[in-house]
Formats: C-alpha cells, sequence, structure tokens
C-alpha cells in the first residue's frame, strides 16, 4: 500500500476521499454498504498466540453463518499486563476472554468482569450474573461475559474452534 494511503486510516478521511473521487452518489453507496456494528465482530489476540490466515478465515467463514459480514482482526499491546496474553472476542457487547490461569485472579481482582474462577467448574455466574460460561482448557480458563444473548451461539462455536486450537 501506498504512503498516500497510510494517510487514509481515519474514517473521515475515507469519507473526504470517497466523496472527492466518486460524488455525493459514492459517498452515499459507500455509507450504506459498510456493515453495522451488529454485523460486525472483534477479535483480540494476545502476543503469545498469533493467528494464521487460515484460522482467520475459518472465523471470518463461521461468522458468516451468523450474518456477520466483518471481522476486525487486532492484537493487545504485549506491555498491557492485564490483557496481554487473552484471546478476546466481542460481537454485539458480549465478550469472551480466554485467559491464562495465572491471569484470571489479576483480572477478577479489577472487578471488571470475573469472579475468581475455579478451574473444575463447567458453569458459573458472577454475583450480577453475567459470567455464563465458564470452561478449563489445559491452562487456559474460558469465561464468556454476555451483554446480549444473540450473539452467544457464534461466541461458543468460536471459543470452542480457538480451544481446540491450544
Amino acid at each position: 500500500m501506498g504512503k498516500g494511503f497510510a494517510k487514509l486510516r481515519s474514517p473521515w478521511m475515507w469519507v473526504a476521499f470517497v466523496l472527492a473521487a466518486f460524488g455525493v452518489w459514492g459517498l452515499i453507496f459507500y455509507w450504506v454498504a459498510q456493515p453495522s456494528s451488529a454485523e460486525q465482530m472483534d477479535m483480540w489476540i494476545g502476543f503469545p498466540t498469533g493467528l494464521k490466515t487460515e484460522v482467520r478465515n475459518d472465523i471470518s467463514d463461521m461468522a458468516a453463518e451468523y450474518g456477520i459480514k466483518r471481522v476486525n482482526f487486532g492484537t493487545y499491546n504485549p506491555t498491557d499486563s492485564m490483557y496481554s496474553q487473552a484471546f478476546a472476542v466481542k460481537a454485539q457487547y458480549t465478550d469472551v476472554f480466554i485467559l491464562t490461569q495465572a491471569e484470571a485472579k489479576s483480572v477478577a481482582e479489577t472487578g471488571m468482569l470475573f469472579a475468581v474462577l475455579d478451574g473444575r467448574t463447567e458453569g458459573i455466574a458472577d454475583p450480577d450474573g453475567k459470567i455464563v460460561a465458564v470452561r478449563m482448557v489445559g491452562d487456559m480458563y474460558v469465561a464468556i461475559n454476555d451483554g446480549s444473548k444473540k450473539d452467544k451461539k457464534l461466541l461458543l462455536s468460536v471459543v470452542d474452534y480457538l480451544v481446540n486450537l491450544v
């Protein structure tokens, strides 16, 4: 990609570019063609684990079966202590985190998502009832913090796929 396109990383710069290049009709088409937040899924992979192209494609195909048009892949900053080794999947306000056993307690202490997890527990709920599933896979905890029941099947499918890679 040329250096000129690097300046178009901002959504507003893309709008200006499309407007200048294709006029008002191009801008309307660009806006209509963008997936809504309900049609997108964000996925972050922590530093120790990379996603190969095949895995990305498999997850994108799986998400498409549930009406997700775009999967955005990113990585956590490896210097972020709490999330440096976490997988996370987010779709429509539902988050899935796969954390190493050592991280589970430190995340729990923040009060953000988890009660302290017990690896022998197949299902667990925090005091607010937001955690709907916890699984132990090797030394990895898999916890789903559910904000939207609509996506639970998709997220469980993605989690099953990821943990089978471990």
